[in-house]
């Protein structure tokens, strides 16, 4: 049996931002060539492998079964290669962590003078991604913090509940008519999910009809949710890691009648685990979370 041959690298990077963008002009311009070089490069690959990668359409390119098989394989695949190709030259007290802007601005940085102060020589650089759940394929990263919702299972280590309540601005005129749990309509809430699946799961814990909680402004962020409720337009649900600073401050109170539900955790997903440094920086990470916990019963 003859073995094929491996195919181009040009080709399968060119192929998998086709695919990732579904447009071959996208594709040429993150690569810096004309789209007719990426069609080129496309169309030797299939050759190459003797399978059809995409079916093409007037103004559509939408890959087919066995190229989208293909293709999410080989872009983890080239991920990896690049990472490998990357470390020959990483400085050894290097570790890049990937989470969440919100856990990333609200929590990890402002934690990062004690990792210093344990670790002098380590170095972290910190990839911020948007809403909660980063990607395994996406970054380049050592160690990457995951949102779970609560039932959903992952492949990482648990690192730390995700406990929340609905809270307010002090100031806010809604807090008036509020008097106990079934005022909870008066106040608008803040949305920071797409589905709404946060409040949707805390009104199921609280026996309460979800139907009673008015969103209003949406967010694409905890953070700028928890900045929106700060600026007295309404309730976030959020959890005191968080919103330590607000909590500590009196920016924020928790709303009065409720207890903290856990409604997902965070876990870590470790690459090359056995590196000095990012042994050093996960236990560092989870003596942090469980001294938040320690701190956040008391």
């Amino acid at each position: 049996m003859l073995a094929r041959r491996t195919p181009s690298l040009s080709g399968v990077r060119a192929a998998i931002l086709a695919f990732r963008h579904a447009s071959l002009t996208r594709a040429a311009a993150e690569l810096g060539v004309s789209a007719s070089a990426v069609s080129h490069q496309v169309r030797k690959l299939e050759v190459e492998l003797g399978v059809a990668l995409f079916e093409r359409h007037a103004n559509a390119l939408r890959p087919t079964d066995e190229g989208r098989s293909f293709l999410e394989q080989a872009a983890t695949a080239l991920a990896m290669l690049e990472a490998a190709a990357e470390g020959l030259h990483r400085d050894a007290n290097e570790v890049r962590v990937q989470a969440s802007s919100s856990l990333a601005v609200r929590w990890l940085i402002p934690s990062l003078g004690r990792l210093a102060a344990r670790h002098p020589r380590l170095r972290v650089k910190v990839e911020t991604i948007a809403g909660v759940e980063p990607s395994s394929e996406s970054g380049q990263w050592d160690v990457s913090i995951r949102y779970r919702r609560q039932g959903e299972t992952g492949a990482g280590e648990r690192l730390m509940p995700d406990l929340v309540l609905p809270m307010v601005a002090p100031r806010l005129p809604a807090l008036a008519i509020y008097q106990s749990r079934s005022d909870i309509a008066a106040i608008p809430a803040l949305r920071c999910t797409p589905d709404d699946w946060d409040w949707t799961l805390w009104c199921r814990s609280q026996r309460i009809d979800v139907d009673m909680v008015r969103i209003g402004h949406a967010f694409d962020t905890d953070d700028a949710a928890i900045r929106g409720a700060v600026a007295g337009v309404g309730m976030v649900l959020a959890s005191s890691l968080l919103t330590q600073a607000e909590l500590q401050g009196g920016a924020l109170v928790a709303l009065a009648g409720f207890e903290p539900v856990e409604l997902g955790c965070y876990e870590i997903e470790m690459r090359d685990g056995e590196r000095s440094a990012v042994r050093k920086f996960r236990q560092w990470l989870t003596d942090e979370a469980e001294g938040r916990q320690r701190a956040s019963s008391l």
